[in-house]
């Protein structure tokens, strides 16, 4: 059990989560000001990986991973629940907004199951606001839950899925099925 970790631009970070260990995110959480409601967020210009075949979790974060970085996963488990204090907002256990993104063979990223009227992605592929590109590369691993594809600008964001098992739906946004 620990708090929320934030990286600074330029870090070069591997977070090593050991085999049948469990890393639960709880308050202090990270984030902008004014909006510390994340359980992660790696902010453009780091490096960072996250291995060790243990699991990070959370019941409190509204959003586990907020990415901004170029971040490897590797035999790593994401599988938080949801907050309460959600109020229907959409929920995302990893957000990819700006970097490459390598989600490697033994990870396994699970979505929690929300209700009728929330949105809950396993992932997604967001270039957002004056961020550059952002590229999530697929090439291993179980993703449980849907992944959104949308953003600022269609054709600055990709999804290369070459290997790994998918068990969702792929949502895009009506003005990104072209650039999908």
């Amino acid at each position: 059990i620990g708090a929320g970790f934030k990286t600074q631009n330029g870090q070069t970070v591997t977070l090593n989560i050991a085999e049948g260990k469990k890393y639960t995110v709880t308050a202090p959480l990270v984030g902008s000001a004014g909006t510390q409601t994340l359980g992660f967020q790696f902010l453009q210009g780091s490096n960072v990986t996250i291995e060790g075949k243990g699991t990070i979790t959370s019941s409190e974060a509204k959003m586990l991973i907020n990415n901004y970085s170029n971040l490897t996963l590797k035999d790593i488990t994401l599988s938080p629940s949801i907050p309460n204090t959600m109020n229907g907002q959409a929920y995302y256990v990893l957000s990819n907004n700006c970097g490459e993104v390598n989600i490697e063979e033994g990870t396994i990223i699970t979505a929690p199951q929300g209700n009728d009227s929330q949105k809950v992605y396993a992932f997604d592929v967001c270039k957002y606001s004056t961020y550059p590109n952002v590229t999530v590369n697929v090439k291993g691993g179980t993703i449980t839950g849907d992944v959104e594809y949308t953003g600022t600008e269609g054709d600055k964001q990709k999804l290369v899925i070459s290997g790994g098992t998918i068990n969702g739906n792929l949502v895009v946004a009506d003005s990104y099925k072209e650039a999908a």
